[in-house]
This record gives C-alpha cells, structure tokens and sequence, in this order.
C-alpha cells in the first residue's frame, strides 16, 4: 500500500479525525512540546539532554548550554555539578524556583558534559558569592619548543611489519620521496636546501616504474599502423603523446612493488585487514570501484583497449619465458576480469607461445603488449625451466623471491645516479636505509658520514625540520625508483630538535609518524604568580595529552 492507496486512505481517514491531524511537522512537534513539562528546558536557548534516576537521586547530563546561561529542571532538592573525571563535586546556583522545577545556573562551555545531580529533600545552599578579581596576567610560551620523540609501536610480535622483532620499536620513518634522476647540474646541487623539488615526482619506498600504459583507446579505432609503429619503439619518451585520427594519447608510467604488487590494493581482503595473503596478479587496467572488501577494474570504455610497453635488458643472450594471467586466480584474491593479452609483441615481432620459451638478445628487448579489456592479471618475463623458489615472503607476491625473475627496464639499458629527498625530523642525527645500489646522503646540505649497514651520521645535527637527500647509483637497469629504497628508511633523532605545536601531517615525514612526542619549554614566573596557581591552556589538542 501506498500514500495514494484508497483503502489505506479510507482507514486512516477512519482512526484519524481532522481535529487530530496536524498539517506540518512543527505543528506536531509543538503539540508535544505543550503536553507536559520537560525534563530540562534551556532559558532563551536550545540544550540537549538525559535523565536517569539513581537510587533516591535524579542525575542529568546536559550539553549545548553556554557558560552562565540558565535551564530549567523539572527537579528540586539539593543540586550539585558532579565531575565524573576527579570526582569533585560543587554546588551549582540556583536563580530561582518555579511550580514544577528549579532555574540552575550551568557553568561549563557548550561542548563540555555537564553532570547535574539533584537530591530531593534536601535542603539547597547557594555557593558563596566571589567578588570580581583582577584579570590573571597571561603569559605566552615561545612558539618554538624543543622536542623528543617517544616511539609507540612495539613490533615484537609482528603487528606493523614483516618479519616480526626485526625492529623492536617503530619511531619516525621516512616513507614517501621526492624523486628524480640525475641530469645536467643536480650532481652540485640537488642536496642543497633551497632546491626546488616541487616538480619531483614522489615515490614510496619500494615501488618503482615497471612500466608504460596507454589507453583506452576505442575498439572501434583503427590501431594497425599505431600498433605497428608502437611495437617497433626502441625507446620511449612519455612526454611524447600519440596522436590516433586526431585524438591525443598519453602515456603514464606504472609503478608497483615486486614484493606489494599494485600500491594500496593487495587484492581481495577480510573486513579487519590482510588476510595473510597478496595477490600475485598486479597489474591492473581500467576504472577502479569499490568492491566487497576489494577494489574491481572494470571498463572505463566499452571494450576499451590499452598497450603496455616496456623492455627487458639482459648481459647474455637467453630463453625466457613470458607469464601471463588467462585464469581468475585460485586463491580467489580478485574478482576483476582478466587480463590475458591479445597480443604480445618482443623486439617488434609478435610472439605465438610466449611462456614456452622465447629467445632474448643481449642487451635491451623492447616488449609490447595489448589488452582488448580493462581488468586485473600479471605479466612477468621469467628465465626458462627455472624451478620455482621453494620458500616466499610472508605477505608479499610470488615474484618476489622468485631470482628466476627478469626485472623491468623502462630506460632501454640508459642508467644513471638518482635522487630521493624528504624533510626529515627536528634533530635528526642518523639515518638507516638498504639498497641494492651505491648510495651518499646529505642532511640540511652537509654530507652525511657513511658508517657500516646503511647508516649515515650527522655531521652537524640540524636543530629544526631539514632537508635529508640520498644519491644513488642503481646496480643494473631494472631497478630504479622506491625500488631502490626497498624498506622505510629509520631516522634518529637526539632531542635536541626545535619545532611548533602544530599539525604533524604538515612537517614532512611526520605525516607518517605513529607514536608520541614530548615537548618542552621555559617560562620565567613571579613568585606571586606560582601561589596564585598557573592554568596552562594547550588550545586544541587533537589526541592524548598529558602535562608535567
């Protein structure tokens, strides 16, 4: 039945007469309003409320009422405000009496819950009148206060990392860089502090571009000479765009971890997080919606088409094989469409059985691959009749312990130095990081001494927020980017550092900071001033706080 249902109609016309119908809301609401006293009324203004009794007593909670401003309990006896933190416990004033209540005076700001306790029978006395004192003197703490960090997360057991106790405690980390690869003068001054880094890319730590993805580009476009022509590339400039009848095209380069796969989409989880498992098919086309406790690609266009282009470089020709998702995965980790190429292209030569062994060349094998889909899968170019490794990562892909594994090269074999950048915390005296490569590092523009296990110290601690660099030379084509920083890289500090109260997000690597910190300042006081009593006010503190 619906509103314009007649025997509905007929039914409440027939329970409802006219004079007991209300024509809004506000009316009804009104209507109620008037039938009886309410628990608590706000004098000139409108406060939220709840009433419990407790044992012979009538206990109130009261929000939204100024400081000062007075409220009507349908209540009379003795009252008092109850402090549920201390347990102190005050007698509030009462302006006045009315046939079914008593006025209170309520002191607390809005936002804060006031606890209102009345005890019928008893008689009420007003607390004792405070003449006006003079204003306290206000003091300001200096906006700069020295600070320590006093790390939180105790990862013995494996709560925020794999492997578990490889690192006790988890202070501040630097996760996220600034990044670009070395050309013209950057050699002399990419470490400098006052470098422009804004138009770095960024990149996180263990994830690097792989490879190049056009598209989607209409089935119904004529692709052969582009495809052609695609195939052929020996290099590839993405700042390039193709042109297809007049559309233009552009390539993006796609990053993923071979321990991770795809940033931030391990597949398929449970409600509470990774359920032990990421999947091993991470490359991903299309549009991402959100799925039951996963992330589908599905067409941004219909039957959209995209290319992939990479390359592999090897030293020594080689049989490899190429492996392509054609199946949904058995573990069920996605439930994306496939991705199976159409057509898989080495070295400008369509290839018929590509993971039953290709022949590679020494040196650089470009590789083009289209997809007639949008959808999740992978594709890895492996060494041929290379058994499996036996033993995997916890929480990581296949392919990560997989030395079978031929890893990607963007550069066409063109390799060279790269720079990471971050701002790094107040008194950073030591930064500890591995890589596969050779690698310096400069803190606020001063080199960094290099000791042993990736660990470079301070020359001179920088007492405010500055700015850490890292140059690295790659081992070998194929690794480049976060991959070349393959875990957080540990920052220490001495306490000795200077910062403002503040936002943490919005000091470089403390975006990423879980933990605590102390901050520490001087004030010079009068002894007048210490009997009086101090009230230090912190503004808004947005987390746990405590003061000594």
């Amino acid at each position: 039945a619906g509103r314009n249902d007649g025997e509905l109609i007929r039914i409440n016309d027939l329970a409802f007469k006219n004079n007991c119908r209300f024509n809004t809301v506000d009316e009804a609401v009104e209507a109620i309003r008037n039938s009886f006293t309410q628990d608590v009324t706000g004098v000139g203004q409108t406060v939220r409320y709840l009433h419990r009794k407790a044992g012979f007593r009538d206990v109130y909670m009261v929000m939204d009422a100024k400081p000062g401003s007075v409220a009507e309990f349908r209540c009379k006896g003795r009252v008092e405000l109850w402090d549920p933190w201390t347990g102190n416990i005050k007698a509030l004033r009462v302006k006045g009496e009315t046939p079914e209540g008593t006025l209170v005076e309520l002191p607390l700001e809005e936002y804060e819950a006031q606890i209102v306790v009345f005890t019928p029978g008893k008689k009420h006395v007003n607390p004792a009148e405070t003449s006006d004192s003079p204003a306290p003197a206000e003091l300001y703490f200096p906006l700069e206060w020295n600070v320590s960090f006093i790390p939180t997360m105790d990862n013995k057991w494996g709560d925020f990392r794999l492997p578990a106790g490889d690192k006790r405690m988890i202070g501040p980390e630097a996760r996220r860089f600034r990044w670009a690869q070395e050309t013209g003068d950057m050699a002399v001054r990419a470490m400098l502090p006052e470098t422009d880094d804004s138009a770095w890319e960024e990149k996180l730590h263990g994830f690097g571009s792989q490879m190049y993805v056009l598209g989607p580009i209409s089935k119904n476009t004529g692709i052969y000479y582009l495809e052609k022509r695609l195939a052929e590339m020996k290099n590839l400039d993405p700042s390039v765009p193709e042109y297809v009848y007049g559309r233009k095209f552009v390539w993006e380069p796609y990053d993923f971890s071979w321990r991770q796969g795809k940033e931030g989409d391990p597949g398929h989880q449970g409600y509470h997080g990774l359920k032990r498992s990421i999947t091993n098919d991470f490359l991903c086309l299309g549009k991402a919606e959100q799925a039951l406790n996963e992330i589908r690609y599905v067409d941004e266009i219909p039957e959209g088409r995209y290319y992939i282009w990479t390359c592999v470089t090897t030293d020594n020709e080689l049989t490899a094989d190429i492996l392509f998702s054609d199946q949904p995965p058995e573990d069920k980790s996605h439930t994306s469409p496939v991705l199976t190429p159409s057509i898989i292209y080495v070295n400008g030569v369509p290839v018929s059985f590509p993971n039953n062994g290709i022949k590679l060349n020494a040196g650089v094998n470009t590789i083009l691959a289209r997809y007639d889909n949008a959808g999740r899968g992978h594709f890895v170019v492996r060494l041929h009749e290379v058994p499996e490794a036996s033993v995997t990562t916890p929480l990581s892909m296949k392919w990560t312990d997989d030395d079978a594994v031929i890893p990607f090269d963007i550069y066409a074999g063109k390799s060279g130095a790269e720079w990471f950048r971050f701002l790094s915390a107040p008194g950073t005296s030591a930064i500890s990081f591995r890589t596969p490569g050779e690698a310096e590092a400069w803190i606020d523009g001063i080199p960094m001494k290099k000791e042993s296990d990736g660990r470079f110290v301070a020359e001179k601690v920088p007492e405010k927020a500055a700015v850490a660099a890292i140059r690295i030379v790659p081992p070998g084509p194929g690794v480049t980017g976060g991959a070349l920083i393959p875990e957080p890289i540990e920052i220490e500090t001495d306490g000795s550092g200077l910062m403002r109260t503040g936002d943490w997000s919005e000091s470089g690597i403390l975006k990423n900071y879980s933990g605590g910190i102390r901050y520490k300042n001087k004030i010079s006081i009068t002894s007048a001033q210490a009997r009086s009593g101090i009230i230090a006010d912190l503004g808004k503190v947005a987390g746990t706080a405590a003061v000594y």
